[in-house]
């Protein structure tokens, strides 16, 4: 099997496991979507704005609360940048003070984390997203990863329930993947080092870092050519949402949540 065709199949098998699931009600309806902002708001006729206003972080156990930091630090980090290309823009840092993060154990379920839209435990400033057990002794930056890919379908939902943005099921999976290879490139030179180094090296590689391999791959592999750094970049960008929209769109799973 060439090379390629074992990293997309690699990350078939990271998909087809329910990584970073979201139990999304897909045939839910608008209405629906618009009337119920968040349980404990007071409805008075007007559709309150859903968010995260809170300066205060919630509270989670100290190694989620690491992994929370840690997002928040990489993204603030972005003032220095000057092309607003470069910035990660799938949610903003504020929204880790809103993240509840619930430990589960989901290996029967074969699943690492999700996070469920329409949800009756989301309140105001209260965003709950389940992760297995494992996480509890895995490192900051691999935690950090699969909160990224969970938070960013939070910011879809609240994005959703605003009626500012309303993706397709398989649109809001392939974003969230996307979000993790962002996120990975905030890290810096250290941390990108070791999770490289883990990655060539490991026997038995973590799923957060398979997923990376896989999409990295792909952008190395792409036939971009070089006729301007801007051009590259939205080559590549758009060559890996059409790769994973389609290894998502053809997954037996996946065609049954998202009702394709």
């Amino acid at each position: 099997m060439k090379k390629k065709q074992v990293i997309v199949a690699c990350l078939l098998v990271i998909l087809c496991a329910g990584l970073g699931i979201v139990v999304y009600f897909y045939f839910s309806s608008k209405d629906d979507i618009g009337i119920a902002s968040t349980p404990g708001s007071t409805n008075t006729g007007s559709k309150a704005k859903v968010g995260c206003t809170s300066d205060v972080r919630l509270e989670n156990e100290p190694q989620y609360d690491r992994a929370l930091s840690l997002i928040k630090q990489r993204i603030d980090n972005q003032f220095d940048f000057t092309d607003e290309k470069l910035k990660f823009a799938y949610f903003p840092s504020q929204l880790t003070n809103c993240i509840k993060i619930v430990e589960k154990n989901m290996e029967g379920a074969g699943i690492e984390g999700s996070f469920t839209f329409h949800s009756e435990d989301i309140q105001d400033n209260y965003f709950p997203i389940t992760v297995d057990v494992g996480y509890s002794d895995t490192d900051d930056v691999l935690t950090a990863l699969l909160l990224s890919h969970e938070m960013t379908h939070v910011q879809q939902y609240i994005n959703e329930v605003n009626n500012t943005e309303e993706l397709l099921c398989v649109d809001k999976e392939v974003e969230a993947f996307i979000a993790q290879l962002g996120f990975y490139t905030l890290l810096n030179n250290e941390e990108i080092s070791a999770a490289y180094y883990r990655i060539q090296n490991d026997d038995h590689l973590h799923p957060q870092l398979q997923v990376l391999d896989a999409m990295m791959t792909i952008n190395r592999e792409s036939s971009c050519g070089f006729e301007g750094v801007d051009f590259g970049r939205e080559c590549k960008r758009k060559n890996l949402y059409s790769h994973l929209k389609t290894i998502i769109s053809e997954d037996a799973f996946y065609k049954q949540e998202c009702g394709l």
